[in-house]
C-alpha cells in the first residue's frame, strides 16, 4: 500500500514539474535560458565520501522540454540519493514560483542548489 501511495505521489510531482518546465520553455527569452541543478549529500565524516552532482539544461525548441530536463537531472539526483517525490515536488514549486516572478517575457536562468 505504501509503495502505491509513493508511486502516485511521484507521478503527481512529475506532472507538476512537467507543467513548470513547459511554462518556462514558453517564455520569450527561453532560447537563451537554462536551468542548472547542483546536488550534494553529506555523509558521516570519515566513513563515506560526500556525494555530489551537477546538471545543466539549456532550453531548446523541442516538443517535450521536461523530458530533456529530466534526462539531464535524474543522474545527479540519483547520485546524491535525491531522486524522490519530495525533491521533484520542491523543484516543481521553485520553477513555478520562478516563472511567476519573471513572467512570460522573461529569460529563464536559474541555479538550484540541493543539500542533504
Amino acid at each position: 500500500m505504501r509503495d502505491g501511495i509513493r508511486g502516485i505521489a511521484r507521478m503527481n510531482s512529475l506532472q507538476i514539474l512537467r507543467i513548470a518546465v513547459t511554462r518556462l520553455a514558453t517564455c520569450t527569452g527561453a532560447r537563451q535560458g537554462r536551468i542548472t541543478v547542483s546536488a550534494r549529500r553529506s555523509r558521516l565524516a570519515g566513513l563515506w565520501p560526500d556525494a555530489s552532482g551537477f546538471a545543466r539544461y539549456n532550453f531548446m525548441p523541442n516538443a517535450n522540454p521536461c523530458s530533456d530536463f529530466m534526462q539531464r537531472i535524474i543522474p545527479t539526483l540519483e547520485a546524491t540519493d535525491m531522486n524522490n517525490y519530495g525533491v521533484l515536488n520542491t523543484l516543481a514549486i521553485v520553477l513555478s514560483d520562478y516563472h511567476a516572478h519573471i513572467g512570460r517575457a522573461g529569460r529563464p536562468m536559474i541555479q538550484i542548489h540541493l543539500l542533504k
